[in-house]
Order: C-alpha cells, then sequence, then structure tokens
C-alpha cells in the first residue's frame, strides 16, 4: 500500500501509516459469497468424485477463489502422488507465466512456473524453473536475470495435455478491487495525516508570557508540577482547533464511494441489517450480477480440471464425463426466512414438491429428502393399515 512509504516531513513529527485494507475485505466478501457454500458437481462419475473428494475440493475450489478475486487469476497444478493419485493444488499467481499459441481459440502450450530457491539477502539470486508441457515436466536452474537455464529434471506427463489450469476474470484479469485501489490509498492517507495532526498537538506548548524562566527553572517547574509567576505575568497552552466534522464527513464519503465503485454490500451498515427479503436482494443486485461473473469465469477453469482429471484416468466414455458435468455454485446470500415459507406455502399445488424442496436453504440433497418423505409416507401408511386391521379383528 502507498501509505506505507509515508515518510515524517521533519525531524520530530509524527508518520503514522494506518492501513484500513478494504480491498482485502470486499476480496473476501466476494469469495465468501461464492464459495462460501461448497460448490457441487452432478451427472459425474463415482471415481471421479472420489478424486474430488480426495482433494478436499471445497477448501482448494475456495481458495482459488479467492485468489482469483485478490489477482484476477488463480492456477492448479495437477501431479500423481506417490500413492499414485491424482492431487490438484494451487500455485502461487505471482510466480506463473501461461503461453498461449497465437490462435483464435489461444490454446495453452506451456506453463513456466519460477520461485527465488536461495535468500534473498544473497548477492547471487538462484532460481527454480518449471516448464509445463503436455508431453513433459522439465525442471531448470537460473541465475541473476535468467540468462541461462540447466536442466536438472525431467519427468513424463501423464495427462497428455498441459496439467494445469487457468482461471481469470476476463480477459483484463483485473482483481474485484482494482477500480478502488486509489480510494483506499486516500482513506488510509486522510485517517493517517489525522493522526499526525492529533498527535503534534498532543502535547500542547507551553506559552509564559511576561515572565523568565531558564532551563533549570523550566525542569523545576515541571518535575514538581506547579509554577512561579511574577505579577502580572501569566501562562496559558498553545492549541489548534481541528475540524473534526469535515474530517469524519470525508471518510464517510470516501467509505460510501469505496463500496460503491467495488459493486460490494457493506454488511456492517445498520439499514442492512434490518432490511426485508426484497429489499436485501436490491441492495445486493450489483454485488450478485458480479459474482455471476467471477463464477462464468471460474467454470472455465473448474470444466477444465475435470478434463485433465479424466484425461489421466481411465473411465469409460471419457470426455463425456467432464463435458455433461454440471458445476453448481449456491450463493451465501442472507434470506428472511418468513418470506421465503411464505412464498413456498404459496406455491403448494402450483409446482412440483421437488422444486419446492430445492427452494429451502438448508435442505443440501432434494432426492435423498424426497426418497425420507416417501419412506416416511410409507410408514404413515403401514402403521394405519396395521391398526384399522387391529380394530376388525377385535370386532371379530
Amino acid at each position: 500500500m502507498a501509505i506505507l512509504q509515508k515518510q515524517a516531513s521533519d525531524v520530530g513529527k509524527p508518520a503514522n501509516k494506518v492501513t484500513l485494507n478494504y480491498c482485502n475485505v470486499i476480496a473476501d466478501q466476494f469469495a465468501g459469497l461464492i464459495t462460501s457454500n461448497p460448490v457441487t458437481y452432478e451427472n459425474i462419475d463415482d471415481e471421479l468424485l472420489d478424486v474430488l473428494f480426495y482433494n478436499d475440493d471445497a477448501e482448494e475450489t475456495s481458495n482459488v477463489c479467492l485468489d482469483l478475486c485478490r489477482f484476477g487469476c488463480a492456477y492448479e497444478i495437477l501431479y500423481f502422488d506417490e500413492e499414485g493419485k491424482i492431487r490438484y493444488k494451487m500455485a502461487d499467481p505471482r510466480q506463473m507465466v501461461p503461453l498461449y499459441d497465437d490462435t483464435l481459440d489461444q490454446t495453452l502450450k506451456f506453463v513456466v512456473r519460477f520461485w527465488q530457491t536461495n535468500l534473498i539477502e544473497e548477492n547471487q539470486p538462484v532460481y527454480t524453473v518449471e516448464v509445463y508441457s503436455d508431453k513433459s515436466v522439465k525442471t531448470y536452474q537460473s541465475g541473476p536475470g535468467f540468462a541461462s537455464f540447466n536442466l536438472i529434471d525431467e519427468k513424463p506427463n501423464f495427462f497428455d495435455q498441459v496439467p494445469v489450469c487457468c482461471y481469470a476474470l476476463g480477459q483484463d484479469a483485473k482483481s474485484v478491487f482494482d477500480q478502488v485501489m486509489s480510494i483506499n490509498d486516500a482513506i488510509n492517507s486522510l485517517y493517517s495525516d489525522g493522526l499526525d495532526t492529533q498527535d503534534s498537538f498532543s502535547d500542547a506548548y507551553l506559552v509564559l508570557t511576561g515572565q523568565f524562566a531558564d532551563e533549570e527553572q523550566l525542569a523545576s517547574m515541571k518535575q514538581h508540577r506547579c509554577l512561579m509567576l511574577d505579577e502580572g505575568s501569566k501562562a496559558e497552552f498553545l492549541t489548534k482547533d481541528i475540524h473534526n466534522t469535515a474530517f469524519t464527513e470525508m471518510l464517510e464519503d470516501l467509505d460510501k464511494q469505496i463500496w460503491s465503485k467495488a459493486q460490494c454490500v457493506n454488511y456492517q451498515d445498520e439499514a442492512f441489517g434490518t432490511s426485508s427479503g426484497i429489499a436485501l436482494k436490491f441492495k445486493m443486485l450489483a454485488m450478485l450480477n458480479k459474482a455471476g461473473f467471477i463464477e462464468q469465469q471460474m467454470k472455465k477453469g473448474l470444466q477444465k480440471r475435470l478434463e485433465v482429471i479424466v484425461s489421466g484416468l481411465t473411465l469409460v466414455d471419457a470426455e463425456k464425463q467432464w463435458r455433461e458435468a454440471k458445476i453448481v455454485f449456491t450463493e451465501n446470500v442472507p434470506t428472511n426466512d418468513e418470506d421465503l415459507l411464505n412464498l413456498i406455502n404459496s406455491l403448494r399445488d402450483v409446482v412440483s414438491k421437488e422444486t419446492l424442496l430445492g427452494m429451502i436453504p438448508f435442505v443440501d440433497d432434494v432426492e435423498a429428502e424426497m426418497k425420507r418423505i416417501e419412506a416416511e409416507n410409507d410408514f404413515s401408511t403401514y402403521e394405519g393399515l396395521n391398526h384399522d386391521a387391529e380394530e376388525i379383528l377385535g370386532r371379530a
């Protein structure tokens, strides 16, 4: 942040560096809205589901979404572990360079991953560079400026395609807070300058009028906490009027601007918690629209992930497995339970029970819930028949 580069204008003057990280909060809120409820997959093979479960897919996908919101891009590397099972792990976007061909399809040809392997304090940096292709994964060692590359390892790639999933927010790959970074800097600067002003006058100057005192006398007055003044002299503190109203109004205005420009809801707004269900949806409309765009971009990467996994498995109709897979996002949107229940009740006999059950947030598996209801109805019918039979036999 720009505020961290701030320096005092003069020796002895305060230089507060307050960081109110709105950008991080905005990224967290978008990621939470999209992936707090885990992404689900439908119409896929059990073996493919096992791979997702083995990789803690809910946590991994949530972290991918967070990187996507923070950096505008995210990357996953797929590989086989020591047990021969397929794994996928995130990689730092700042260490990844994807390379595409020049066709309209922009097919991914290579991905380069690099990182410094020796201490940053050392004069001559040493880098490890990995190059992923559809045939192999090559590891090189390089020095300052990447002037030369020494091949130190090469492994075959069993996925038959580049084993890296690339996620990006549109063609420009910008973070969700890219447009509000300057406003965040302005808030930090304003807040820090306000504290500087407060600190500068927290120890006010004492003005002695008509009274002479040397350093020894002043030290004695300070130690004994009393003043000896001649007749006609006076003592008073030199203070500065700080216009807190203008300062507060500027901060409030910048605060409103940053949430509006980021198309993000401020959940700390008191009015937000008292809004009805319909009002909540209107307040969150811009945020939900932006979240929908992020989900669409994520689906491309998740679909690619399934494609690479399937290429590493021996499945029947392998291509069909990932092409027909349905990836479902469920936004974690605050709801008014009373309004929702009234809506569901009003739709009885209008839409199917299965559709109504799908509208209930805490019903995760509609099909399983339908089976449980059916079993309960069968049991109730069985008990009723039993009771009727006992009555008939009793009369006989």
